[in-house]
C-alpha cells in the first residue's frame, strides 16, 4: 500500500545523501507536499537503483521514496490509490505509453511478496516503456498494451525494433535492459542494408560507432 503522502520529507530526511545515485535533499525540496509535479525521470531514477540493487535495506528505503513519490502525484490531483494508478489521467501524464500495464509493473515492484528478480525485471520494464512506446507510435507500429509483448515490434516498413534504435541512439543501459527483456539480436532491418542491432551500434551509431555496445549485444 502506498504510504501518506505527507511521511515524504520524513524518510527523505532518513536515508542519507546520495544513498541511491540521487541527492535526497533535492528530492525532498523539489517533490514534498508542498510541490504537486513529479517528474517521470526522477521515477524512473529510483527504479533504476531498485533494479540494480542487491542491498535489502537499500532497496527497501528505494521503496519507501518511490511509494511517497507516488502517493504525492496521486493525492495532490485527487487520485489516491494505487489501485487506480492504471486508470488516472494524472498517473497516464506521467507515463503515457503502456499506461495500464506500467501501473501493473508498479504494483509488482511494490508488493512486498515479490522476489527480487520480479522486482527488478518489473522495474525494467517501466524504465524501457515509454522510450519504447515514443519510438512505436513514431514509426507507426501498432502498440498491444503489454510491455513485454512488444519487446520485438518491428516498424512496418522496414523491420526496425527498440533493439536497433537503442543500438543507434539509446544508453548503454537501455540496449543492456532491452537485452535482459529477451529483445531479439537477430532480427535486422529489410530496408536493403539488412543491418542488426550488432552492425548499428558498431557502424552507424549517432554520434560514432561504439565497440562496447556492439560487444554486449553480440555477447547476449
Amino acid at each position: 500500500m502506498l504510504i501518506k503522502r505527507v511521511m515524504l520529507v520524513a524518510i527523505l530526511a532518513t536515508v542519507g545523501i546520495n544513498c541511491f545515485g540521487l541527492d535526497v535533499n533535492i528530492l525532498a525540496t523539489d517533490y514534498g507536499v508542498q510541490n504537486e509535479s513529479i517528474d517521470r525521470g526522477v521515477v524512473e531514477d529510483i527504479l533504476r537503483f531498485i533494479a540494480n540493487s542487491a542491498n535489502n535495506y537499500d532497496t527497501d528505503t528505494a521503496l519507501d521514496v518511490l511509494s511517497s513519490v507516488l502517493r504525492a502525484q496521486l493525492t495532490a490531483k485527487g487520485d489516491t490509490t494505487l489501485a487506480g494508478l492504471g486508470s488516472s489521467t494524472n498517473f497516464a501524464t506521467l507515463f503515457p505509453f503502456y499506461t495500464a500495464d506500467v501501473a501493473n509493473q508498479l504494483k509488482i515492484v511494490l508488493d512486498a511478496n515479490s522476489t527480487p528478480a520480479q522486482r527488478s525485471r518489473a522495474a525494467k520494464l517501466i524504465i524501457v516503456s515509454q522510450w519504447m512506446g515514443a519510438i512505436h507510435q513514431v514509426n507507426g507500429t501498432a502498440l498491444s498494451g503489454s510491455i513485454e509483448n512488444d519487446i520485438n515490434g518491428a516498424r512496418r516498413h522496414d523491420n526496425a525494433t527498440a533493439l536497433l534504435y537503442a543500438a543507434f541512439e539509446g544508453t548503454p543501459q537501455t540496449v543492456k535492459d532491452l537485452l535482459d527483456l529477451g529483445a531479439d539480436k537477430n532480427i535486422k532491418l529489410n530496408n536493403g542494408s539488412n543491418a542488426g542491432p550488432e552492425e548499428f551500434a558498431r557502424t552507424y551509431r549517432q554520434g560514432g560507432g561504439d565497440e562496447a555496445i556492439a560487444s554486449m549485444i553480440a555477447a547476449s
